[in-house]
C-alpha cells in the first residue's frame, strides 16, 4: 500500500528510550526479573512491584511485556498464560539502486518441502530484506541461525528475480515470535489480580502493535478503560479461552 511505513527497529527503539528519558522514565539493563512483590493469594492477588537480581522496585502498576519470556512472570503471579515463543529467520542485504516497490510475497510452497510461503520488500535505504515461513515450527528460545536457511532463501529469491544472484547478504538473524494458541496477542488485566498488566503473545507483529497495546494500556492503568472499543478490547483478554478453536480473531 502506498500509505505503508517503513521503521528501523534499532533507530525506533533508541527514539522511544530517548523521548521516555526526556518524560522521567528511568531504565535498569542487565537484572533479571526473579519474582513479583504480591500480597493476598491467588484469586485475589495485589502485584505492588518488581524483585530483580539487583534489587526490588514497587509500583502502583507493573506491567508485563517480556515477549517470549512473558509466561515465567505470568506464573510469579499463579497466572497461566499459554505463551509459547518459536523461531524465525531473516537477512537483510547491502543497498541497491531502488526497484521494488511492494512487498512481494510468494504464496507457493517450496520446492525443497520446507518453506510454506516467503516474502522480501526494498526498504528506504536501498536494502532487500527477505524472510520465508518454514513448514515445520521450530519451537523453542534457540536463536542461533541456521545452515539451512540461505541457500533456501537465495533459491528461491533468484529463481523468482535472477538479477537477486548479484545481491550481497549483510547479515542473518533468527528471532522469536511470542504465539499463543489462538494466535491473538494478550493485552489487559486478568481476573483476581490487582496491579499487573499483560502485554504480550504478540505472535510476531509486537513491532507494528506495540505502540497502540502500549496507548490502550496506558489508558486502561489511568482511566480505568482502553482507548478502543471495549467488545474489541475484550477479543485480547487474558481470561479468554485459548482453545475454544476460533483463531486470529482481529484478522
Amino acid at each position: 500500500s502506498p500509505n505503508d511505513g517503513q521503521v528501523s527497529p534499532l533507530l525506533a527503539s533508541e527514539s522511544f528510550t530517548n523521548e521516555a528519558m526526556k518524560l522521567g522514565t528511568e531504565f535498569n539493563f542487565r537484572e533479571s526479573v526473579t519474582g513479583l512483590i504480591t500480597d493476598g493469594k491467588k484469586g485475589d492477588l495485589t502485584v505492588k512491584g518488581v524483585k530483580t537480581t539487583k534489587g526490588e522496585y514497587k509500583a502502583g502498576a507493573v506491567v508485563n511485556t517480556a515477549g517470549a519470556h512473558a509466561t515465567q512472570i505470568c506464573k510469579m503471579a499463579g497466572l497461566s498464560i499459554p505463551i509459547n515463543p518459536d523461531s524465525h529467520e531473516a537477512g537483510i542485504t547491502a543497498p541497491i539502486k531502488p526497484f521494488l516497490d511492494p512487498l512481494v510475497v510468494d504464496i507457493r510452497p517450496g520446492p525443497e518441502g520446507k518453506t510454506a510461503n516467503f516474502y522480501f520488500g526494498q526498504n528506504s535505504e536501498g536494502q532487500i530484506i527477505f524472510c520465508y515461513t518454514p513448514i515445520k515450527i521450530f519451537s523453542g528460545e534457540d536463536r542461533r541461525s541456521t545452515s539451512e536457511f540461505m541457500p533456501i532463501m537465495a533459491n528461491r529469491m533468484v529463481n523468482l528475480i535472477p538479477r537477486f544472484k548479484n545481491l550481497t547478504i549483510r547479515r542473518l538473524w533468527r528471532g522469536l515470535y511470542p504465539m499463543t494458541p489462538d494466535g491473538v496477542a494478550v493485552v489487559g488485566k486478568p481476573s483476581g489480580t490487582h496491579g499487573l498488566y499483560l502485554g504480550i503473545g504478540m505472535c510476531g507483529q509486537g513491532f507494528m502493535m506495540g505502540p497502540g497495546v502500549g496507548l490502550n494500556l496506558a489508558s486502561l492503568i489511568t482511566k480505568g478503560k482502553p482507548i478502543i472499543k471495549q467488545d474489541v478490547f475484550d477479543l485480547l483478554s487474558p481470561d479468554r479461552n485459548f482453545y475454544s478453536g476460533k483463531k486470529e480473531a482481529l484478522k
